[in-house]
């Protein structure tokens, strides 16, 4: 896990002294102590969005100081393992040039990344996945661990800060409280406790969705009479009680009551962006996959239920964004059905220890980078060619390279004969960082 000093610089600047320049905050004593939680605010003067977005957050971020400083005065500050104690925002900025910058610094009573560190703007645009503008993302202080990626829309929710800073519910949290079974409310804890879940967002004015159901009624009913231990909460975006009602008459599980405020809470702790979705859990709330709908229409059946996805994939048109995510390992085959074999042989076994690794040491000072793992299948011919050509690798069989899209570099193996041990070995460089990466260039 990153601490605050590799995420914004040993350094930042006041927003509001005459000149930013000369007046250098250190991050590391600065932010860095318990309790402290800082807001790494994404804008752009030029971008309407931020303009407007920033007023109100600059009265929200007043208002908290003002909390928190009369809570120390009198001796009334938080305790608890989430309490805080400070708060602070770091403007990093997407502005085109350093007077535009310094333009929209007038309006901030905070500090910011300077101008000229566009490298640590960019590395933080791509690890908190910002796509528009403005984002505001709340870390600890003392560890630099993630609270939200969503602190606008949490801000936009609760204006005066009530549930700041907005750690994340989990599953149990939201979901405790009654839940319908037909027209018979029911404790969600003894419906729930111990199944693997489906949670499924849905509406009846949607043809998709009045579509997909009928196929997940199917497969449920399926599911069940095979005895799996498998239940399906309904979270309805219907626009009246009428209809909500009519469509939850279909169906054979639970739902969320209409307009209940869990609604809500449930869409945004999975950040639904559309509508029909269907995502899994595990028996202990664990996510299993976001794309359940996907995985009903593929096995009908329930064959591979509850759909844990692969640690390594088949490039294919459907998972070939993915690589602009985070690092990707690609074994290159040119289609040849002896190397694919091989392919599926030597990755599962390296792919599924990183992984757990990863997992174990998220939130952790000695957390690893994000690693996803591909190979050059029957139904990769056009993908495959084209990220060969954006990564400039040459055209040899079999081809293991690590390929970074969002940060323009990849590395390949010199190797022409690719073993169990060019594997372990290519990964135990990436996780130590002893890779000498080759930049891309346009």
């Amino acid at each position: 896990m990153p601490s605050i000093v590799d995420l914004i610089g040993e350094s930042v600047i006041s927003c509001g002294a005459a000149d930013p320049r000369s007046s250098a905050v250190p991050t590391g004593t600065s932010f860095g102590d318990d309790g402290t939680v800082v807001g790494l605010y994404f804008a752009a003067g030029f971008d309407e969005a931020s303009t407007a977005f920033t007023p109100l957050l600059v009265d929200f971020y007043e208002q908290k100081q003002r909390q928190l400083t009369a809570a120390t005065d009198e001796g009334k500050a938080s305790g608890g393992p989430h309490a805080v104690r400070r708060f602070e925002i770091v403007f990093l900025s997407s502005d085109q040039n350093e007077e535009s910058f310094r333009e929209f610094l007038k309006e901030m009573p905070w500090h910011a990344v300077p101008f000229a560190n566009v490298d640590i703007v960019e590395k933080n645009l791509k690890r908190y996945k910002i796509c528009e503008m403005p984002a505001l993302v709340l870390v600890e202080g003392s560890t630099g661990k993630l609270i939200t990626a969503s602190g606008r829309d949490c801000l936009s929710e609760d204006l005066d800060g009530d549930e700041f800073p907005w750690y994340p519910k989990s599953f149990d949290s939201i979901i405790s409280g009654k839940l319908l079974k037909r027209e018979v409310l029911v404790d969600s804890k003894e419906a729930l406790d111990g199944k693997i879940k489906g949670v499924y967002f849905s509406a009846h004015w949607c043809p998709p969705c009045r579509n997909f159901t009928p196929q997940l009624v199917a497969l449920y009913e399926r599911l069940l009479s095979e005895g799996k231990n498998f239940e399906v909460v309904f979270v309805s975006s219907d626009r009246s009680q009428a209809s909500f009602q009519d469509y939850f008459n279909t169906m054979p599980w639970l739902a969320v009551p209409y307009k209940d405020p869990r609604v809500r809470h449930l869409t945004k702790r999975f950040r639904i962006g559309g509508i029909p979705t269907l995502i899994i859990l595990d028996e202990q709330n664990e996510l299993v996959t976001l794309n359940a709908r996907q995985a009903v229409l593929k096995d009908p059946e329930g064959k591979d239920f509850p759909w844990v996805p692969p640690t390594v994939n088949e490039l294919n048109e459907s998972n070939a964004a993915c690589l602009n995510e985070s690092a990707c390992l690609v074994l290159f085959t040119d289609g040849d059905e002896c190397l694919i074999n091989k392919a599926r042989d030597l990755l599962p076994p390296a792919a599924d220890q990183y992984l757990a690794e990863h997992k174990a040491s998220v939130n952790t000072a000695n957390e690893l980078p994000e690693l996803r793992f591909f190979y050059e299948g029957p139904e990769s011919d056009e993908i495959a060619d084209s990220i060969r050509s954006f990564a400039q690798l040459d055209g040899r069989k079999p081809l293991l390279a690590i390929i970074d899209i969002g940060e323009r570099k990849t590395y390949a193996v010199e190797d022409d004969e690719i073993s169990k041990e060019t594997v372990v070995n290519l990964i135990s460089k990436f996780k130590n960082c002893a890779l000498d990466f080759v930049q891309l260039i346009d």
